[in-house]
């Protein structure tokens, strides 16, 4: 599923240029994010052995796992390329306009489809130095990505912004499937209730209440303690910052190499004569007058 989420990446400028089979108006839109955020809900919200269980059991949460795998796709084109990044806060959520809801559930579904479907051995491998093992200047955490507190995500995020163009030219593959770790804790820390412990920057949480339903993060063993939620300021922060990365990397991805040839002086020349004279046949009828008259003036001389 790691794999899968980074194809969906790097492959988004080329799906959302595909014509959408069903154009969603914004209230069908709107269900259908609550449709999907309410099965991530429902499966996060087990611990993660059963979880793991539950990708074999076939029963009612396959259906929800299945539910966000075939929407995640149309999800991704909304959230990187279709959307508005400067609309106002929508009545979905405020605060929060499209750009921001469709990045959170992206990132939720990236949550479940990577927490649900991978091994412990294969988790613990998701550390920054075994995507670029030969990179050591961003080896900046030891633990895995699905392990880290806020505080260590945000260092993680840093480091990878400041490297992100060499990143990008080193290994485009290696470069979407961390960043899909990254999301994927983020819709995990995004989704859930944690303790302060995992929450740890105090300027980003809001108190959840003492008498909201423990999260995951919270063991079986431990007394009642305060639950925390992700500010709204910091998860536009992610969700931004996501968006200008998933960008860069998905242009570098499906770009094609131009090689550009200098003209010689006589060349460029007679091109340039050549065109300037052709400017009243070659110019859009409806040109601005004072653009036609600086080529006119042009000619002239």
């Amino acid at each position: 599923m790691l794999d899968m989420c980074a194809r969906l990446l790097l492959g988004s400028v080329r799906n959302s240029q595909t014509p959408s089979r069903n154009k969603r108006s914004e209230s069908e839109r709107s269900q259908l994010y609550r449709s999907i955020n309410n099965n991530i809900i429902s499966v996060l919200s087990l611990p993660h052995v059963q979880l793991a269980a539950a990708g074999n059991a076939g029963d009612g949460r396959s259906m929800l796992i299945t539910c966000i795998t075939e929407n995640i796709a149309e999800v991704v084109s909304e959230y990187v390329w279709l959307a508005r990044c400067c609309n106002n806060a929508t009545a979905i959520a405020d605060t929060f306009n499209g750009m921001h809801l469709a990045g959170l559930i992206v990132c939720k579904s990236f949550a479940v489809l990577c927490n649900f479907t991978t091994i412990a051995t294969v988790a613990s491998n998701m550390k920054i130095s075994a995507f670029f093992p030969t990179y050591p200047t961003i080896h900046v955490c030891h633990k895995s990505i699905p392990e880290l507190s806020y505080s260590e995500l945000v260092f993680v995020m840093t480091s990878l912004q400041l490297k992100w163009d060499a990143l990008i030219a080193l290994d485009t593959s290696a470069c979407a499937r961390v960043l899909v770790c990254c999301m994927s804790r983020f819709g995990h820390l995004a989704a859930m209730q944690w303790s302060g412990n995992i929450l740890d920057d105090t300027q980003e949480r809001d108190n959840a209440h003492a008498s909201a339903v423990q999260s995951t993060a919270t063991s079986a063993s431990a007394g009642p303690v305060n639950l925390w939620v992700m500010s709204k300021r910091a998860t536009r922060h992610f969700i931004s910052t996501f968006l200008c990365m998933i960008r860069e990397m998905a242009i570098h991805y499906s770009s094609t190499c131009i090689t550009m040839h200098n003209m010689g002086a006589e060349e460029y020349a007679r091109f340039t004569t050549e065109e300037v004279m052709a400017c009243g046949f070659k110019l859009a009828p409806d040109i601005s007058n004072s653009i036609l008259a600086c080529f006119f003036k042009i000619r002239s001389i």
